[in-house]
């Protein structure tokens, strides 16, 4: 099974794995790994097929996915319906192909400036199992690391599963993230960092690593509200402000790996120093911390955005105020990517959203 996860990820690393007419591998291990995956994703999102049918919607001969899915039977991740059923043409009866979601699990993380999430799943991306637990991301990653790889494996241990069902870990982290080295100094003392490679040796799984925008961008994109929709605009909003846009099906990256990151597009050339040495960024104007330091100003009571969202829920003017701000602007970012990439849908989230209406309003006045 770990070899299975294996060409899995690395599948998910190299390239795209849907149908595609133009897509032709040249090098015969290459071709065989794109098929194999090609067969396996069919499987997974259409399910209940005869094998004959896969061949002919996937363009593959019927031989090679034969093969591919008696490879898939053997590790499991297949099964094949114990009742047979007649094609409507009559002649001989065929035995539909199912994906199996229960023969494995995996992790996935939520690696954040303050806290870690952790969920488990089956392969079929439901939730079995889910945690939040604090953590000290701004120790750096000789402390942080560790400590994740050790609080994986308390959480499975926790859910009772055993740790050679699980596959793989996808992990999601704030900044620009590209071929597992972290790029920017979201998180102070981690630029520079192999993330990826660190995490595969402690962990000692399977990992896909990526920022976290870009990665609620594909899960809503596969998963959620986006999907079957060929473009969108994922915007996350919390600690800090993070996007991530699917074009043509898929996530887009960019040349330096930091497509999407609109928490640092300006708002205001002569706003608030923000993190990153620019002034006036989205995430001084939308960000956690800077929505507290707006209602502090003037209830210096209040410590934390779960009591801005708590009183403004209640009624209180300033804390709605705040948000409301916080919506505006974020508005005035997002119309002007929509207005540049044209994007069928835009989903906003993150533990500021809890708010609803309140920010989600005046977004759609911008």
């Amino acid at each position: 099974m770990s070899r299975i996860a294996g060409r899995i990820v690395h599948g998910l690393h190299a390239r795209d794995t849907r149908i595609s007419p133009e897509g032709r591998g040249t090098d015969l291990q290459l071709m065989r790994e794109s098929n194999w995956l090609l067969v396996l994703n069919y499987v997974r999102t259409h399910g209940g097929l005869p094998r004959a049918e896969v061949a002919r919607q996937t363009g593959l001969s019927r031989t090679t996915v034969g093969n591919i899915i008696d490879d898939l039977l053997t590790e499991g991740l297949v099964r094949e319906s114990g009742s047979e059923r007649a094609i409507p043409s009559g002649g001989r009866r065929v035995i539909p192909v199912h994906f199996n979601a229960d023969v494995a699990h995996i992790v996935g993380i939520a690696l954040g400036r303050h806290r870690l999430i952790m969920v488990v799943t089956d392969l079929g991306a439901n939730i079995i199992g889910r945690v939040e637990v604090p953590f000290p991301a701004y120790e750096g990653p000789d402390v942080c690391l560790p400590l994740l790889a050790a609080a994986v494996r308390d959480f499975i241990s926790s859910q009772g599963l055993p740790w050679n069902k699980v596959i793989g870990v996808g992990v999601g982290m704030p900044g620009i993230v590209k071929d597992g080295i972290c790029l920017s100094p979201t998180i102070p003392g981690w630029v520079g960092t192999n993330v990826y490679e660190r995490l595969c040796d402690l962990v000692g799984l399977p990992i896909y690593l990526d920022n976290n925008a870009k990665l609620g961008a594909l899960g809503e994109s596969r998963f959620g509200n986006a999907r079957d929709v060929e473009s969108m605009l994922y915007v996350r909003v919390g600690t800090g402000i993070g996007g991530g846009l699917v074009l043509d099906g898929q996530v887009y990256r960019g040349g330096a790996g930091s497509a999407g990151e609109i928490g640092h597009m300006v708002v205001d050339p002569h706003g608030p120093v923000c993190a990153c040495g620019n002034n006036g960024c989205l995430e001084t104007f939308a960000g956690k911390q800077a929505i507290v330091d707006l209602v502090r100003e003037r209830k210096p009571e209040v410590a934390d955005i779960v009591t801005v969202l708590q009183l403004a829920q209640a009624g209180d003017p300033i804390c709605i105020a705040a948000l409301q701000r916080a919506g505006a602007s974020i508005g005035a970012i997002v119309s002007g990517l929509v207005n540049f990439i044209s994007p069928v849908l835009i989903v906003v989230d993150g533990s500021t959203m809890r708010a609803g209406e309140l920010v989600l309003a005046p977004i759609r006045a911008a």
